[in-house]
């Protein structure tokens, strides 16, 4: 029972520390913060461990809810598609709307390049200059590893 609790505490003050952070500073609104703050939280408790195994397993524990974590508000930050259908249901007047009408706002609200290029700018794998974007050194190893892996795992271009 004390590893359930051990494990709780520890994920309500990441959730803590989350929102308070998000909150005062914008800055530090990135998927690379999330785990910054993951792994603080992580340190500090971790000399309070009670032993080995009881700390491997709260450890594998967190970290699996954290990378969860990070992984799901990172879906619902996106603008996924399906989430945007949902919202447009939700907002209709009588909870309905044709197809027609969810098309129509489809076609106005949804870009789906934009956001993904602002956050590949802001963890600093590409790079804007005079409205053009270029691959930072970061940027290349990323595309070196996944030319790796999918060569590796014999996939079709694209994915």
């Amino acid at each position: 029972m004390g590893l359930l609790l051990r494990f709780f505490w520890l994920l309500g003050v990441f959730f803590v520390i989350h929102v308070l952070v998000w909150r005062k500073m914008p800055s530090w609104q990135s998927k690379k913060h999330l785990l910054w703050i993951g792994g603080a939280v992580y340190l500090i408790s971790l000399p309070g461990f009670p032993g080995f195994w009881p700390g491997l397993q709260v450890s594998l524990a967190y970290w699996s809810a954290v990378l969860s974590y990070v992984i799901f508000y990172l879906w619902i930050e996106s603008e996924s598609p399906s989430l945007l259908l949902i919202e447009q249901l939700a907002l209709a007047s009588n909870k309905t709307r044709s197809k027609a009408e969810l098309l129509q706002h489809w076609a106005s609200q949804l870009d789906p390049v934009e956001p993904r290029l602002k956050a590949l700018v802001v963890d600093g794998f590409c790079e804007e200059v005079e409205g053009r974007y270029a691959l930072t050194p970061r940027g290349e190893q990323l595309a070196a590893l996944f030319a790796f892996l999918a060569h590796y795992y014999e996939m079709e271009e694209g994915g």
